[in-house]
């Protein structure tokens, strides 16, 4: 009994000694992976996952200021087919919206991409996270009138 649970480890263990990381971005929300719901919250969304085909279902969901009061989009499930090859980290991600009706329109009509890289060649959490800040910059946008927001926009160009 010993040695078969021996050889049970061995082999679970195994697979996932050759397992990948895959970054979803934080505009995508996580449903499932392979067609077992999603067992993580917040806003990194980081897995293991091991070498082989695997299939995401993600949707596009993200909230914005409009006319003083915020509205949220969200799109139709969305399915990524990823195939996980050895020694690869992997992103999953878009072009973010930048507006209420951009992002009306892209969940309309969701894609996405998928990134490659060499293990440990990035660091996943800093390119799909959003720092304190970026959410403190994204709150105080809401709050600017256009004017505002045409001075800031000349300020940063």
């Amino acid at each position: 009994m010993k040695k078969y649970l021996a050889l049970c480890f061995l082999m679970v263990g195994s697979s996932w000694l050759y397992a990948s990381k895959v970054a979803i971005a934080p505009h995508f929300k996580l449903v499932s992976v392979n067609e077992s719901p999603a067992k993580i919250s917040g806003d990194k969304t980081i897995l293991d996952l091991p070498v082989g085909s695997h299939k995401l279902v993600v949707q596009y969901n993200d909230k914005f200021s409009h006319d003083g009061a915020e509205a949220s989009v969200r799109s139709r499930d969305l399915i990524v087919a990823i195939e996980i090859n050895q020694g690869y980290q992997y992103i999953v991600t878009s072009d973010k919206p930048d507006n209420l009706l951009d992002a009306r329109e892209y969940a309309n009509n969701p894609t996405y991409n998928i990134y490659r890289s060499p293990l440990g060649a990035t660091n996943l959490e800093e390119l799909v996270s959003e720092s304190a800040d970026l959410q403190r910059i994204k709150l105080l946008w809401t709050k600017l009138n256009q004017d505002e927001q045409a001075k800031f926009r000349e300020w940063i160009d």
